[in-house]
This record gives structure tokens, C-alpha cells and sequence, in this order.
């Protein structure tokens, strides 16, 4: 998404990518939501992300990230 404008890219997400439970989707969807200031609405797709990131491993560049986009959401 262009930067400045989360509330466009949320929009955008929100279609056919937001039922997608593949985990780069869902975490795409969850930092999108916290950029726009839905941090409720973030934290789902993020644990998502996280459950499905989990499964190729736990010690994958992936699985970090998502810990710290989660990281991101509760420091709010």
C-alpha cells in the first residue's frame, strides 16, 4: 500500500484477500488494520498468521516477523 494512506490498502484487503487463510494474506490484513488505527480488529488476522506461520517453523524469518507485527499492535 502507498504509505499515508492505510485506510485506502484496508479497503483493498478487506475483498477476496481477507477470507484467504493463507498467513502472508492475514498478516498483510492485521497490519493494515493497526495502520488505520482498527486495533481490535487487527489482532485476529495477526493470530492467525502467526498459528499458520507456526506450522513451517518456529525459528523462520516469517514466524519473527509476525511476532513482530504482534509486537507492534500491543505496544500501541
Amino acid at each position: 500500500h502507498e504509505a499515508g494512506k492505510p485506510r485506502e490498502a484496508l479497503s483493498l484487503a478487506e475483498g477476496p484477500l481477507a477470507d484467504d487463510e493463507d498467513a502472508a494474506s492475514q498478516e498483510w490484513l492485521g497490519r493494515l488494520r493497526r495502520e488505520a488505527g482498527q486495533f481490535a480488529a487487527a489482532e485476529g488476522p495477526l493470530l492467525q498468521a502467526l498459528s499458520l506461520r507456526a506450522r513451517g517453523g518456529k525459528d523462520t524469518p516469517e514466524y519473527a516477523r509476525c511476532l513482530h507485527e504482534l509486537g507492534l499492535l500491543y505496544d500501541v
